[in-house]
């Protein structure tokens, strides 16, 4: 066997794929068979022509006379022609045999590789040693290989992330050393641009009395996409949970609120100081908004339908800073607004404010933890059909790696007690509402800037 690739079998290796003359005829005669056929021919071959020889003679003897050797050329012409009959019969079959052997076998191997290639679940096999001897396209598939020959002779332990190999290598010994039933684990794969992805590994050991055609059989299933709704269908859950809290407490907030809503509209209607009235203006708008904020949250749970009608952009803007004014002296934190009056979107006034505060208090939180205070930049443009505001601030910006997580509930890097992870996670529920979108853009240590994508009012 001089075919080199996959297989270990002994010293040597071959490929299923390269089958060549001297593993066919094993096939076709086990057991050391192939001897026994020239044998055969040479034992007939043999015993005919001993006793032809004794016969022949005998009988030009006795019925020749002096036409011997007319005869003894006959006798010898007649001899190789039988001989090389009975010679050709016997050695025919056994190639006609082999012949058809052949044929089913091929059929047989390319049966076997388009079953294993056709299989969605990615198979591995190893040797002794644990080095891959054979891997089918759906693995090639999962992680991104240019072919199976960048695979062959590598350690199978090489497919997973680092952390992950001793588990690997624990769980193959084992399946090794009592052949027990496939054993599943879960691991993280390498697959190419040095991503990882989830997968369901199970390991079954190939057993044999000659301990180099030992190895393992590895299955590997692709579960990326079943734990990211795994994680979506727990978030879900968490958001049901908040949504049950946040109507049971609902009552609650309301019953004070619709107090103090009333009794600053009471007092407005009152003759007052004018700086007394710009203070209760701002209780009677403080609470409207504390409502606004109540119905957003049960909107977590339930459909809410919002007051959408068009809002004037410079408006909110104008509103939520100065809601902020105090926080920003105590913080040493710089706004500059950079808005085109006119513009306005579709939207709840009362969710867009509540949008563009918790944009502001984000920024002034990391500005002021960070920087002991900074600038924060609001900017308004119209692009086509669409109101581009954007909310940049000089804080120390935010790592690449969790810029993905920013809008996932509950997310928050926040210390306990600063943050839930709701507020982003609600905003982009609103945005998305009114068929806008929202995103961040940010590099470590150069701040980060929210874009916020919201329709403009149609004529």
């Amino acid at each position: 066997m001089d075919q080199v690739t996959l297989v270990e079998y002994g010293q040597k290796a071959y490929d299923y794929e390269l089958i060549d003359e001297e593993y066919l005829y094993a096939m076709t005669f086990p057991n050391e068979s192939e001897n026994r056929v020239p044998l055969r021919v040479a034992a007939v071959y043999l015993a005919i022509s001993t006793l032809w020889i004794i016969f022949s003679d005998r009988a030009v003897i006795l019925l020749a006379g002096d036409s011997a050797a007319s005869w003894q050329t006959a006798k010898g012409i007649l001899f190789v022609g039988v001989t090389t009959l009975l010679i050709f019969e016997l050695v025919r079959r056994p190639m006609k045999r082999l012949s058809q052997a052949n044929r089913r076998l091929m059929q047989t191997r390319e049966q076997l590789r388009l079953a294993f290639d056709s299989i969605q679940e990615g198979i591995v096999s190893t040797d002794s040693r644990g080095a891959i001897v054979s891997v089918n396209n759906a693995l090639v598939t999962l992680i991104g290989a240019n072919g199976k020959a960048d695979l062959w002779n590598r350690p199978a332990k090489e497919l997973l992330a680092e952390a992950d190999r001793p588990g690997l290598e624990r769980q193959m010994a084992l399946a090794l050393k009592d052949g027990s039933a496939p054993s599943i684990s879960e691991y993280s794969i390498n697959i190419d641009g040095g991503r990882t992805a989830a997968v369901e590994l199970s390991v079954a050991a190939i057993r044999s009395e000659i301990p180099l055609e030992q190895g393992h059989i590895m299955v590997l299933r692709d579960v990326t996409e079943r734990k990211r709704m795994q994680e979506k269908l727990l978030v879900a859950d968490r958001l049901a949970s908040v949504g049950e809290l946040a109507a049971g407490i609902a009552h609650e907030i309301n019953n004070p609120l619709t107090g103090i809503i009333g009794f600053s509209e009471m007092l407005l209607q009152e003759e007052l100081p004018e700086n007394h009235r710009r203070d209760v203006q701002t209780i009677h708008e403080e609470a409207q908004r504390a409502a606004g904020i109540v119905q957003s949250l049960l909107g977590i749970s339930r459909k809410h339908k919002p007051d959408v009608r068009p809002v004037a952009v410079r408006e909110v803007i104008d509103k939520v800073l100065a809601l902020r004014q105090y926080e920003h002296r105590g913080n040493n934190i710089v706004t500059k607004i950079d808005s085109d009056d006119s513009l306005m979107v579709v939207a709840d006034y009362f969710q867009l404010e509540q949008v563009f505060l918790n944009m502001v208090i984000n920024a002034e939180f990391f500005m002021s933890k960070e920087n002991g205070g900074g600038q924060l930049t609001i900017k308004t443009e119209r692009v086509g059909r669409m109101v581009n505001i954007s909310f940049s601030d000089t804080g120390p910006g935010i790592p690449l790696e969790i810029q993905d997580h920013v809008f996932d509930p509950f997310f928050t890097t926040k210390p306990e007690g600063k943050g839930t992870g709701l507020g982003l996670t609600i905003c982009h529920g609103i945005i998305e509402q009114y068929g806008g979108r929202i995103g961040v853009s940010s590099q470590p240590g150069e701040g980060a800037t929210f874009v916020i994508e919201l329709p403009q009012p149609t004529d």
